[in-house]
């Protein structure tokens, strides 16, 4: 079912994002002349489920009005991606994707109340799945995917559509853009240091510095939270929340090479988790990786890795304990139990599978 939409259109070169817009667009809701991404089946009594509707919606009107070569490139991308992700809501709403859509209605029903301006809610949402999908573009392009080169311009637009949409959010542009740059080379600075680090054969991952990096990784996600603080006039959060994003990004990060491990072998690429198994990508196979993983499990290696995993989710929220709303430490628990399940089955697969090799090897 296709939820109605509760705010008027904008068109995409309009002035959307100004602190308390009123000069949203009057002119009521058209449907978009194409779908360009699969609609989120979610109702909007949920706060981040009406975040999410309300994002995509704009997303969709944006969308449309993208010249004739980026439009091109948003629907192969789109169509991309649309394969490799079950749902929008799975992907955003989910325990096992990213928590941006839960943290957006956390700040907002703590500082703004449980029904906040949908307007400002979609401005918000957008700007997040903006800046999603050109960090995720980037991300591909880094790992070595089969992308089409002129992404990278999408990826520009992208990324100048979100910035734009999170300067207006937050009132006070000039300032907030000055922040936003600060972190910008931040993740740059340390997404370069991890891109160089997992293609290096010679690699350790020893230095607590570099995994600490991890979670720099993730400060793109960020920026849109930063400008709904701005706007609630609780600039002086934004460290705080910073420090959330961090905690979780390391967390997500860990997580993410834990159950990415075995496609990470064989893109060549390493992590800590593979170093802590003793596999090498330029030595060792899948094989080699499912007997290793078998007895890193005896060991109990992988329960400590997990561990880490749960101490950085929990350590994220603690920064900014004075919200009223306790979405995000629920959201929290819920991340932690997917995590146990995945691994158990995930351990499972590989131990059989590692079972059945050493098997055919004595036959």
């Amino acid at each position: 079912m296709e939820p109605n939409p509760v705010e008027p259109p904008a068109t995409a070169q309009g002035n959307a994002g100004e602190k308390g817009c009123a000069a949203e667009a009057s002119n009521p809701p058209v449907r978009p002349a194409r779908t360009w991404f699969p609609p989120p089946a979610v109702g909007t009594e949920d706060l981040a489920e009406q975040a999410l509707v309300l994002a995509y919606q704009r997303f969709e009107r944006y969308c449309d009005g993208l010249e004739p070569q980026l439009a091109l490139s948003m629907q192969t991308m789109a169509s991309q991606l649309s394969r490799r992700v079950p749902s929008l809501e799975s992907l955003f709403l989910g325990s096992r994707g990213t928590p941006a859509f839960v943290m957006i209605a956390w700040i907002a029903e703590s500082l703004l109340g449980s029904q906040p301006d949908p307007g400002l809610l979609g401005r918000v949402g957008e700007a997040m799945l903006s800046a999603y999908l050109a960090v995720r573009i980037q991300d591909d392009r880094i790992d070595g995917d089969a992308l089409d080169p002129t992404w990278s311009y999408l990826e520009h637009a992208l990324l100048g559509h979100s910035v734009r949409l999170q300067a207006g959010i937050s009132g006070r542009a000039v300032e907030f853009l000055v922040e936003w740059e600060r972190q910008a080379r931040r993740f740059s600075e340390a997404a370069t240091r991890d891109a160089r680090m997992r293609f290096d054969p010679h690699e350790t991952w020893s230095d607590p510095a570099a995994l600490a990096l991890q979670g720099e990784k993730f400060l793109p996600m960020a920026g849109p939270l930063s400008a709904l603080l701005w706007h609630a006039e609780r600039e002086h959060a934004v460290p705080a929340l910073v420090e959330v994003v961090l905690h979780l990004g390391r967390g997500l990060q860990a997580a993410n090479d834990f159950f990415n491990a075995e496609a990470d072998l064989q893109d060549g690429r390493g992590s800590a988790w593979l170093t802590t198994l003793g596999v090498k990508p330029s030595r060792d196979g899948v094989t080699e990786y499912h007997g290793a993983l078998r007895r890193a499990f005896a060991d109990r290696q992988v329960e400590q890795y997990l561990h880490r995993i749960k101490y950085h989710y929990l350590s994220a929220t603690l920064p900014l304990r004075f919200l009223g709303s306790a979405r995000f430490a629920h959201h929290i628990q819920d991340r932690i139990r997917a995590l146990d399940e995945a691994c158990l089955t995930l351990v499972g697969r590989s131990l059989g599978v590692a079972a059945a090799v050493e098997s055919h090897r004595a036959g």
